[in-house]
């Protein structure tokens, strides 16, 4: 019976399980051998040098595709025990997510015949086995790759009903927003937000960025049942923090600088301004044009200075927090111009990095809240 097996975190098939076919192993059994070692060697090169490589822009392309030739060529060429199947295609199908991927976000073209063999694979396993993580990666592949939503989104439902803290919290995130034509249902964005918290710590920072999420929506609309309050649900995130801490994290493991400063200016608007929080928030900022940013709240300055700060933050996804929470002090400071500066500016961010902010407007606006 052919099995392959983890060796030292390496995909690896075993020698006495390699299964050829019977005229193959009675008649040449040194190329069996010399095909079982090929072919261990290729896994584990593909598992190394694409599927967990750290820069992803060092991708040997065009190695990689050799190597995944000659994988699709055992695979095609001859009879393999399931278990071989499912680990080969496991294999293909990530390296060729990776490779495309690389490709997409270097402004090449897309191997779209790769993409949909990936989907295949794909498919093939999650038929036979429990594969929550490939349909995370297959919804980011018919997204981005195949530029297919609707059938992104069915992955991520798949797989967020198995319990995947990635799964869930795109389908948190995207039922808030409506992002990708996905129809907005604030009340399942709250139940998957929840079925995120619960994960705890189990996904390091994933529970922490819900207890966070439900809280901004206690906060902004309060009808809302999210199991909590907005100082609950900080008290629940703290406690998140508290636990990774214990666990040997770093303070700052979750890099939640921008989230203090939004604590600090719902402290604000409700006359309860600590300057604490604004310190902590500055402290675990890691741009200077952040801290500058902040720093003008500090000091009692006009807010609309902070504009030349915002423009130069390199994360665009800090760029959007950080502007909706300096949107937001100016409202409730009554800072009238630095509100129509900071308005102009924000309708210049990108949807792609901005879309739970400008989505908190939005509901804050039809509910007329915005004010």
């Amino acid at each position: 019976m052919a099995v392959f097996l983890r060796f030292r975190d390496q995909f690896l098939i075993s020698k006495k399980g390699f299964h050829l076919g019977l005229l193959l192993l009675l008649s040449a059994p040194t190329y069996a051998d010399d095909l079982l070692e090929r072919t261990n060697s290729n896994l584990d090169y593909l598992r190394q040098q694409v599927i967990n490589q750290p820069e992803k822009g060092l991708i040997d392309i065009p190695a990689s595709e050799r190597v995944i030739g000659e994988l699709s060529q055992v695979l095609d060429g001859y009879d393999l025990e399931l278990h071989d199947q499912i680990l080969l295609r496991t294999v293909r199908a990530l390296s060729l997510k990776n490779i495309n991927m690389l490709r997409l976000n270097s402004l090449q073209k897309v191997d779209l015949a790769q993409a949909e063999l990936a989907i295949a694979d794909i498919d093939f396993v999650s038929k036979k086995s429990d594969s929550a993580d490939l349909l995370y990666a297959a919804g980011h592949i018919s997204m981005h790759l195949l530029d297919y939503p609707v059938q992104a989104y069915q992955y991520w439902q798949q797989c967020a009903e198995s319990g995947h803290a990635g799964c869930m919290n795109i389908l948190a995130a995207h039922r808030f927003t409506g992002e990708n034509g996905l129809a907005v249902d604030v009340e399942q964005s709250i139940y998957w937000h929840q079925q995120v918290y619960k994960t705890g710590t189990e996904y390091i920072c994933a529970g922490v960025f819900s207890a966070i999420a439900l809280g901004e929506l206690a906060h902004f609309y309060s009808e809302l049942d999210t199991g909590g309050n907005w100082t609950q649900w900080l008290e629940k995130r703290d406690l998140l923090l508290d636990d990774l801490i214990s666990k040997g994290h770093d303070e700052n493991i979750c890099q939640l600088g921008v989230h203090y400063a939004r604590d600090f200016v719902l402290q604000h608007r409700l006359s309860e301004d600590n300057i604490a929080t604004l310190d902590l928030a500055i402290k675990l900022m890691a741009e200077d044009s952040e801290k500058q940013v902040l720093e003008v709240i500090k000091q009692g300055k006009e807010l609309s200075t902070v504009i030349p700060y915002l423009s130069s933050i390199e994360y665009p996804e800090e760029q959007c927090s950080l502007t909706l929470s300096l949107l937001l002090y100016a409202k409730y400071d009554g800072q009238q111009k630095a509100v129509q500066d900071l308005t102009d500016y924000m309708t210049s961010l990108s949807m792609e990095y901005c879309a739970w902010e400008f989505a908190l407007i939005e509901r804050m606006q039809t509910s007329g809240r915005w004010h």
